[in-house]
């Protein structure tokens, strides 16, 4: 059976930590949150005496706000091969969001992390045993799949960072057409034609979102977009093969003078593979990426990007989820995709053309 103390080793935090995280939630760190509900989640942690042996936590890779009235949940799924400091940094802010904007209306928030594979065995806990209200479903392109089991027993769902194909279920985006929209008009004022997009994965709808956005730009200002400059789409099957054509284009003489980039991650990735090639940025070609995520501002260059409000969306999400809880009859409506607004922030891997 794990201890307190093997889950403060794995997450890297004290035992003290840890027992807070489960008794007074608020008075932590999101990102600390995180990591020890992922630890305890690991290790299949029971804490006992926090109500009582009776009425337990089963199940501790749910972090309990105090008191179970009036609680919503907060779910992540998480992909496998993600790192879970990849996953901390990006949905850290929504969940503080979520927790502050639960917290001013009167909620407690239970959180729980999980992957795609255990969730196909058992639901969590907080879902089966109807211990809330609503859910907010944190988790990109993972969460549209799961929708049905966690509908079953839930009567309300509210999708963050991802929205339903289906339109059955209300979301919280960030408004990546009209983020990447104006990237491509940035690249465009200074003096770029030839723009190339890397979308990484087809099958993520946010990133198609971008996509969709760099190509309306395009258009709007009588530029065609052609398919041997979209690298990810559906016509590349794998990584290996989108990572090739990246590297055959930019190894062509008519290269394109700038890329869009759908993430930060894969913009990173993309200036590796231009120093592997003896290249860099912005000399050789001119790259934005999108998220704003931390290591954006270290890296080398600083890289242009699009900034997403994340706080912002968790509060939005929190407050729509419990708006629909205590109002259930207006909430028998065609769901919304909220949009939250994006901005750009300008660095230096670009360079007018």
């Amino acid at each position: 059976m794990p201890s307190i103390n093997d889950v403060a080793k794995l997450a890297q935090v004290s035992a003290a930590t840890v027992s807070r995280s489960f008794r007074s939630p608020e008075l932590l760190s999101a990102e600390t949150l995180m990591r020890v509900a992922e630890a305890a989640r690991e290790l299949n942690y029971e804490p006992r005496g926090l109500r009582g042996e009776a009425d337990s936590l089963r199940d501790e890779r749910e972090v309990v706000s105090v008191g179970q009235q009036d609680a919503i949940g907060f779910q992540f799924l998480s992909q496998p091969g993600i790192e879970r400091s990849q996953l901390n940094s990006f949905y850290s802010p929504m969940l503080m969001g979520a927790q502050e904007e639960a917290a001013s209306c009167g909620f407690n928030m239970l959180i729980h992390t999980t992957d795609s594979q255990h969730l196909e065995k058992e639901l969590p806990q907080m879902v089966l045993q109807r211990s809330i209200d609503g859910m907010v479903l944190v988790g990109g392109s993972n969460s549209g799949q799961y929708l049905s089991l966690f509908a079953e027993h839930l009567p309300h769902i509210i999708l963050l960072d991802d929205h339903d194909p289906l339109r059955q279920f209300e979301s919280v985006v960030s408004d990546g057409f009209g983020g990447m929209y104006r990237a491509t008009q940035f690249l465009l004022e200074l003096g770029h034609r030839r723009i190339a997009f890397f979308l990484g994965e087809s099958e993520v709808r946010i990133y198609q979102d971008r996509m969709h956005g760099y190509a309306a730009a395009l258009l709007d200002a009588g530029l065609v977009p052609t398919p041997e400059l979209i690298i990810g789409n559906v016509v590349d099957a794998s990584f290996e093969s989108r990572e090739s054509r990246l590297t055959n284009m930019l190894a062509r003489s008519d290269r394109p003078t700038a890329l869009l980039v759908a993430n930060d991650d894969h913009a990173l990735y993309v200036m590796r593979i231009l120093r592997r090639m003896g290249m860099r940025a912005p000399e050789d070609i001119s790259i934005i990426g999108f998220d704003n995520a931390a290591l954006s501002l270290h890296s080398d260059p600083p890289l242009t990007t699009i900034a997403i409000d994340k706080e912002g969306m968790g509060r939005l999400a929190a407050k729509r989820l419990i708006a629909r809880i205590r109002s259930p009859r207006q909430s028998v409506q065609l769901p919304v995709v909220n949009k939250v607004s994006t901005s750009l922030v300008v660095r230096q891997s670009c360079r007018p053309f």
